[in-house]
Order: C-alpha cells, then sequence, then structure tokens
C-alpha cells in the first residue's frame, strides 16, 4: 500500500502498556512497543493509539467476565481521570478522525483519545 501511495496514514490500534524500548516485564509490552517501532520505520504516517481499558460502545454488549467487571469500576474511576477507560465509539471517531485528518502526534494516549477533538 506505501509504495502505491507513500502519503498514506496508517493507524495502529496498539495498547497502554507499548514499550518501544522493549524493557516492559510484560511480553505483550514488549510485542506492541517493538510493532510500533518497525510501523515507525516504514512511514512517518503512522499513528499509535494506546488506549487503556475499552468500554463497550452499548450497555448490555456481551463480553467476556473479566472486561464485563471492569465497566462498573471504570465507571467511577473514570469521574477522576482520564486515563483509565475510553469507550469504542470514542475510540472509533478518534481513528477514523485521524485517518482522515491526520495528528500531530504519533502516539495518542488514553487521555488523547478521549479529549481529541
Amino acid at each position: 500500500m506505501l509504495a502505491v501511495n507513500p502519503n498514506m496514514r496508517f493507524c495502529f490500534l496498539s495498547g497502554r502498556a507499548a514499550d518501544q524500548e522493549e524493557k516492559s516485564t510484560s511480553l505483550y509490552g514488549k510485542i506492541k512497543g517493538r510493532t510500533e517501532k518497525e510501523l515507525a520505520k516504514l512511514s512517518p504516517n503512522v499513528i499509535n493509539f494506546r488506549p487503556a481499558f475499552i468500554r463497550p460502545a452499548y450497555p448490555g454488549q456481551k463480553r467476556p467476565l473479566i472486561p464485563t467487571l471492569f465497566v462498573p469500576i471504570a465507571s467511577v474511576v473514570d469521574r477522576f481521570t482520564d486515563d483509565f477507560s475510553v469507550d469504542a465509539a470514542t475510540l472509533a471517531n478518534c481513528l477514523i478522525d485521524v485517518a482522515k485528518a491526520g495528528s500531530a502526534k504519533s502516539i495518542l494516549n488514553n487521555r488523547s483519545i478521549r479529549n481529541y477533538k
């Protein structure tokens, strides 16, 4: 795709724990970080999204047990910080807007995603 359009934007849905230096104690963080780093080598138009907990777009949406248990916790914690969770619709809208218009930042953390625009 880059050969056809070198100016294209690529939005990578990474995760809060991503560590491009690969010093994370979690394998997840190392792999996500390495992927971000390698994608950045391909193009300056790669934007990495690092959401924390992603809340469902619709109340009552079927999810596994652990994420389901976190929804009420996220509702409380989100009253005090923008850094704990993001709802799926907000994340999707941010991804689409950045794909269309670009971003001054190459990494958007949970707070940046929630407060985008």
